[in-house]
């Protein structure tokens, strides 16, 4: 009898989990994966791709190799592709409403790009206070919000050792980078993605592995309640002992998150609310970075990927990847910093 009543406990945890991954579906669990397409856009050859953006105003993605301090843009329309360097890592791109220039955030310098003249220039919009360190941090992901505030996070290169980073906002028109969430309430800042209609910021931090839910105020930044603490849940936390952090992120039409996990060889999509794996695309890389939508109708998901080394790198490692989903397509172009 004992053993009987455990075979049923087994079989309703089973059901239990496939529930969990099967809730609220939608069309992208519909789509079979013979009908996913996943190809090499770009042979780019970064050390460590990131933060692909999409510009619809030139339809140009952009994207950077951090290690490599190069900033890349493709525009898939032409197969034209130019880089260009900058003196220092390069975390994240920023368009702006003027399409001759770009934002580059550096180690503590956001930085006016000039794309036609192919140079970084010294013109910074903002600086990070000495206090916030120097040394051994820079910028990681960012992006602007809907409304167009700028939300970018800094990080530690040490973050594996306990090293914690920030959140921070920079309003139009504002030189000062206000501090949105304090190293106690931040480890390491990562993935942004925004739905306005429910009034929420999703965020990533890599270091506990989780993707969260913010309540978002006016602006789309990350809001505190009454009592002064953020209002958060967590959207899906699987645990890897770092093996596979949870890294870049996007949205689609339908409110669910892809996430490109590094060192898992795979983007994966999840429901914004249950947390269900509603989708997994595999790739031919091992260490996916980051993903965007981009193209004209939005339905290309671009994914930068990072060096492999050893018997099992694969020969196009570090290139820029094109995913495509039936259905499946990006709620809008990147959202510009007016400058």
């Amino acid at each position: 009898m004992a053993n009987r009543v455990m075979g049923w406990q087994s079989r309703i945890e089973e059901f239990r989990h496939f529930y969990h991954d099967c809730i609220s579906i939608g069309c992208s669990m519909a789509t079979s994966q013979d009908e996913v397409t996943v190809d090499l856009a770009l042979e780019a050859r970064c050390d460590l791709g990131e933060s692909p953006v999409w510009d619809g105003k030139t339809n140009t993605l952009y994207f950077v190799d951090i290690n490599g301090r190069t900033i890349h843009g493709f525009q898939p329309e032409t197969g034209e592709h130019f880089t260009i360097k900058a003196d220092e890592p390069t975390g994240t791109i920023v368009p702006t409403n003027d399409p001759t220039k770009i934002l580059v955030a550096t180690q503590r310098d956001i930085l006016v790009v000039d794309v036609p003249g192919r140079k970084v220039t010294k013109q910074a919009i903002a600086t990070t206070p000495e206090e916030h360190g120097t040394e051994g941090f820079r910028f990681n992901d960012g992006k602007v919000s809907p409304s167009g505030t700028l939300l970018i996070g800094r990080m530690s290169n040490k973050w594996r050792k306990g090293e914690r980073g920030r959140q921070y906002r920079l309003d139009p028109g504002s030189s000062t980078l206000v501090e949105v969430m304090s190293p106690e309430e931040v480890h390491l800042p990562n993935g942004i993605a925004w739905d306005g209609a429910k009034g929420v910021v999703y965020f990533i931090d890599s270091s506990t592995e989780e993707v969260r839910a913010y309540a978002a105020d006016e602006q789309g930044i990350m809001r505190r309640g009454e009592d002064g603490a953020l209002s958060w849940r967590t959207v899906t936390h699987r645990p890897s002992g770092l093996a596979t952090v949870p890294d870049g992120m996007t949205i689609d039409t339908d409110g669910n998150l892809w996430v490109a996990h590094g060192e898992s060889g795979e983007v994966t999509c999840y429901h914004p609310e249950s947390g269900a794996v509603l989708h997994k695309v595999p790739l031919p890389v091992q260490r996916p970075t980051a993903c965007t939508f981009g193209g004209r109708d939005l339905g290309d998901l671009y994914v930068t990927t990072r060096v492999e080394t050893g018997e099992g790198a694969h020969k196009h490692h570090g290139g820029l990847y094109r995913i495509r989903i039936p259905g499946v397509k990006g709620v809008a172009p990147a959202y510009e910093y007016a400058l």
